[in-house]
């Protein structure tokens, strides 16, 4: 299983989430998310950790909510 960094989410796309953090992160985030069994089938959930505690990744589709859950899908 590989993951590809989806750009619409970084790149201030409409309605879509975007991520704050770097793309290393985003794909440790997966990687975690696959180590513990967040993923089912092509979706999954994700978190962010620092200082052991989930931390924000970004905003929600509205570009203003902060959110601290990653969803992962195999849309891309």
């Amino acid at each position: 299983m590989t993951y590809r960094v989806n750009p619409v989410h970084r790149d201030g796309t409409s309605g879509k989430s975007q991520w704050q953090i770097s793309r290393e992160d985003e794909s440790e985030c997966f990687k975690t998310a696959r180590a513990k069994h967040w993923l089912v089938g092509r979706i999954g959930w994700g978190l962010h950790p620092s200082d052991g505690k989930p931390d924000y990744i970004g905003v929600a589709q509205d570009h203003e909510t902060r959110v601290f859950v990653a969803k992962f899908t195999g849309d891309q």
